[in-house]
């Protein structure tokens, strides 16, 4: 049996009450604590989904959004995914930022290391 899930804009613990009622719950996690556990879990990976959600959608508008990750040269989106994820633990946000990059510059990512290992060089 499938886990409740939150209705929109449901509050936490509305949501909570709702699911350590269920009896599918009770059945499925007998422990009042292992229950909760996986009620509270259930909420906050709804809310998450929905930030990513959202954040996607501010992120559409991009030079590559009519791109494909194919259609981009699959080591430079590689290095490019690489390097977006210092700034998001999501992949595909990753992807799309780098997919924008590459739909302005080919070899985008390959300049930027260039870039960093002569800054270094410098540095040294």
């Amino acid at each position: 049996m499938p886990l409740p899930k939150p209705r929109s804009d449901e509050k936490e613990s509305k949501f909570v009450s709702r699911c350590m009622s269920s009896d599918v719950m009770k059945k499925e996690f007998p422990d009042k604590e292992q229950r909760a556990a996986v009620c509270y879990r259930q909420f906050r990976n709804s809310v998450l989904k929905k930030n990513i959600k959202i954040l996607k959608d501010m992120l559409s508008g991009g030079l590559g959004d009519k791109l494909k990750p194919e259609d981009v040269d699959p080591d430079e989106l590689a290095m490019g995914i690489e390097v977006e994820m210092e700034h998001t633990t999501d992949r595909e946000i990753a992807q799309e930022i780098a997919i924008d990059h590459l739909a302005e510059i080919k070899d985008y990512y390959s300049r930027l290391k260039r870039m960093e290992e002569e800054a270094k060089n410098e540095a040294k």
